[in-house]
């Protein structure tokens, strides 16, 4: 059962800014959900979101943020089921029950302004390339890329304190791995264009926070 955590204040309030009763709590829901992915927003708020609970404006365009909202909450959910980025075959077979896997490195080159570090267009898996042409997305969670959260999950672990090794993939074919692998780089690409779809305005011009307490908005 789908419980909803936005009051009937809440809604009405959201249905008089827009003159719009046909709002619905799932519609306010995926708007906010579209309006937190919003570059401007994100930007402009950073320091709030690092601290406190977030501001919610009210976007001119209430739909549009709505609309793709949902389409990137059901990408996000379905992560596991989605689609398959068309990477083209391996370069090298990937292994069953892999082990270790990392990012590539870039060389050095002060000619080109490189100063080396991670090529996240290169994925290393038990220290030989399986990939050497993954798209880098700028879709973040916490920091991390799908793929970049791949890489740090699903790696060779040790427990520093008790020394027990984890193998998250152990017993996994190198097929479902390719497969997981594909997924994750279509909803990183895929959430790049949903963004990009999201309107810039994201206030109302002279916007400024309401004071109701939280307590009105969320049950």
């Amino acid at each position: 059962m789908m419980v909803d955590n936005i009051t009937d204040y809440a809604l009405g309030e959201y249905k008089a800014q827009y003159s719009d009763n046909a709002i619905t709590k799932e519609d306010v829901f995926y708007y906010v959900y579209g309006l937190l992915h919003s570059p401007g927003y994100r930007k402009k708020y950073a320091n709030n979101l690092t601290r406190e609970l977030p501001h919610i404006p009210m976007a001119p365009d209430f739909w549009a943020f709505s609309k793709t909202g949902k389409e990137l909450a059901d990408l996000h959910l379905s992560y596991e089921t989605c689609k398959r980025y068309d990477l083209g075959k391996p370069v090298n077979v990937i292994p069953d029950s892999p082990r270790r896997i990392r990012w590539g490195r870039q060389k050095k080159d002060a000619a080109k302004n490189i100063t080396g570090g991670q090529n996240q267009h290169v994925l290393i898996i038990d220290d030989v390339p399986v990939y050497e042409n993954l798209p880098v997305c700028e879709y973040r969670v916490n920091g991390r890329t799908p793929l970049g959260w791949f890489v740090d999950r699903y790696g060779h672990t040790v427990d520093k304190e008790s020394g027990i090794e984890n193998y998250p993939l152990q017993g996994v074919s190198g097929k479902d791995v390719r497969a997981i692998i594909e997924r994750l780089a279509y909803v990183g690409a895929e959430s790049d264009r949903l963004v990009s779809q999201l309107p810039k305005e994201f206030e109302p011009k002279n916007w400024s926070p309401t004071k109701t307490g939280l307590e009105a908005y969320v049950k």
